[in-house]
């Protein structure tokens, strides 16, 4: 109330939101008002109360910093978090006062544990917000929110003894209601899946965001993973759908969206387009939302199109241009995340990702009434398969190179040619199975093993990535509280695109599934063996919850499935044999 505005300048009228008559002829307002399609955000107050190292405040709510003193404070949240932080300040004019915010304390390529405040430095990973403190009573708040775990404040006090109150924040976020949840008498199972969705909440605001520490972007292939782990974990498919919403309308005249939306300036990463086709799909086979394919579908005619104009001599696509990224591989560091063999030539990965959206546009364009289109698409996909299979399968190694002359071998180009249905079976299985045990082949990253584990679980040997889960154990054992981008050395602490655990613990361990465009329809087919004994928990569906309790024991899994009233499933066993679920409770 005692705020001096007299200096601040008078708004300006631009234009009345209510259409005027200029909306006879089709004029548009510049600033058009629209309802808003996703909750408002929530914001939570808190206060950081917990410090490293010698305390300043210890039971008391403020500290006073005499004259010509430096003290450093380091302060510690629950979690890693996002905050719109409150500093209150009195006197101590011309004091400098430095906030650093930051996730994880470091040396050398992860040597130390992400809390080892005694052994670990900030780095250069650290954001600073700056102050020169007037003397008066201030209250600071930086415009836009900071992220951090740790937070470290020096200040350097002059002539004046300064006041500095306890740091007190508003964590804001979108408000997502994670009413799934799983238990299991292995340790690491409740954990690893909290950290998993307080990494997916921390990314999640009025966009889907990369991480909330550094780009704050909302990138397609992030945001199609991120979207599979919310609709896991929660009924939410509204901040899903505003996604689709946003990359539709990011479209470029030359048939790709661009890599982040909405953003500025423009950015296209030509991977990218095929990972909005494959949330399209993903998104109608949770919401069954014929009506949202209708609308999106000539994007996906477009981005294929573009696709199909770069096809090269030896009928593969190649030379797609822009940043055609797959992972962060460490063997591809100098291509920033790009196949070695795009450089040089047609990628296998590049080739098989376009495989796999041309299957998946047919199942677009099928599910909306255009089999013909549907046809063509499928047709397409085979050339390509035809091709990579003539050209870039390696007798020797019994594995696809990762391009015709390319003597690379990846578990992405393995993965993705069993997603296109190259291989099968026994086959797909040892394929899969070579490229975990041979040294030479490059592995898939946090952002990249769900397609890896979808193809091993379609090829059924779902239990190879029994060995990869542990990478998400060792988090737990490196203090981690959300996952990080990258397994290890990595830039970013919190990634949405690595909350995986979240999808394969209820989706496949589990085996809870809502997939096939009836989100009625339950199909429920768990993946325990050689990894759990034992399992419980609920997933949330806009019906009510689904309950399942399961012990396994000699290859048969015992236990019940609870239905809410208006669901229907089918049972898949250890065995393979189907059979009926219903309303209530079921006893397997």
């Amino acid at each position: 109330m005692d705020f001096d505005d007299r200096q601040w300048r008078a708004g300006e009228k631009l234009e009345t939101a209510a259409p005027g008559p200029e909306a006879l002829y089709g004029l548009q307002k510049t600033f058009a008002l629209e309802e808003r399609p996703i909750p408002l955000l929530y914001e939570i107050p808190g206060t950081l109360s917990r410090e490293l190292g010698n305390s300043v405040f210890g039971e008391h709510e403020s500290a006073v910093i005499g004259p010509h003193e430096h003290r450093r404070l380091l302060f510690e949240g629950d979690t890693l978090f996002n905050g719109y932080f409150q500093y209150h300040i009195s006197g101590g004019v011309g004091a400098e006062i430095t906030f650093t915010y930051f996730e994880k304390f470091t040396k050398g390529r992860d040597e130390v544990r992400r809390d080892d405040y005694q052994n670990g430095e900030i780095g250069d990973h650290g954001q600073k917000d700056t102050i020169i403190a007037d003397g008066s009573d201030l209250l600071y708040e930086p415009f836009w929110y900071r992220t951090m775990r740790f937070l470290q404040v020096e200040i350097h006090t002059n002539e004046e003894a300064l006041v500095f109150h306890r740091p007190r924040y508003l964590a804001p976020g979108y408000p997502l209601e994670p009413g799934s949840y799983i238990r299991s008498g292995a340790p690491w199972v409740e954990p690893v899946y909290a950290m998993c969705v307080r990494t997916l909440q921390a990314c999640m605001t009025d966009a889907y965001m990369d991480c909330p520490f550094w780009e704050q972007m909302q990138y397609p292939m992030d945001t199609r993973l991120q979207a599979l782990f919310t609709y896991a974990c929660s009924q939410d498919t509204a901040l899903a759908r505003k996604a689709l919403s946003d990359f539709h309308d990011s479209m470029l005249p030359m048939g790709l969206i661009q890599g982040h939306a909405p953003a500025n300036p423009k950015q296209v990463i030509s991977t990218f387009s095929l990972h909005y086709i494959f949330m399209l799909l993903e998104y109608y086979k949770r919401t069954g939302d014929a009506g949202l394919l209708k609308q999106y579908r000539s994007d996906v005619d477009a981005i294929l199109e573009y696709y199909d104009r770069h096809m090269g001599a030896q009928g593969l696509v190649e030379n797609l241009g822009y940043w055609d990224f797959v992972d962060w591989q460490e063997s591809w560091h100098d291509t920033q995340g790009r196949p070695g063999a795009a450089a040089c030539g047609p990628s296998t990965i590049l080739n098989l990702m376009y495989g796999k959206a041309l299957l998946d546009g047919a199942e677009i364009y099928e599910n909306t009434g255009r089999p013909g289109t549907a046809e063509e698409y499928r047709e397409r996909q085979k050339h390509i398969t035809d091709r990579i299979q003539a050209l870039c399968w390696d007798e020797d190694r019994n594995m696809y190179r990762e391009g015709p002359s390319y003597p690379e071998f990846t578990q992405h180009a393995q993965s993705w040619a069993v997603l296109n249905g190259m291989i099968s079976g026994r086959e797909a299985a040892e394929l899969l199975r070579r490229t975990f045990e041979e040294p030479d082949v490059l592995q898939c990253g946090f952002s990249t093993c769900f397609e890896l584990f979808r193809a091993c679980e379609r090829a059924g040997c779902y239990e190879l990535t029994y060995s990869r889960m542990e990478q998400w154990i060792r988090l737990l054992e490196e203090h981690c509280t959300t996952c990080p981008e990258t397994p290890v050395d990595s830039r970013s602490e919190c990634h949405g695109w690595s909350a995986l655990p979240i999808y394969e613990l209820l989706h496949v361990i589990a085996g809870v599934r809502r997939e096939t465009g009836h989100p009625e329809t339950v199909v429920v087919w768990p993946h325990m063996e050689g990894l759990l004994s034992d399992l419980e928990g609920e997933i949330a569906t806009e019906y009510g919850r689904i309950g399942f309790c399961y012990t396994y024991a000699d290859g048969q899994i015992h236990g019940e499935i609870s239905l809410p009233g208006g669901m229907n499933g089918t049972w898949i066993g250890t065995d393979g044999n189907s059979r009926e679920l219903k309303p209530g409770k079921n006893v397997i």
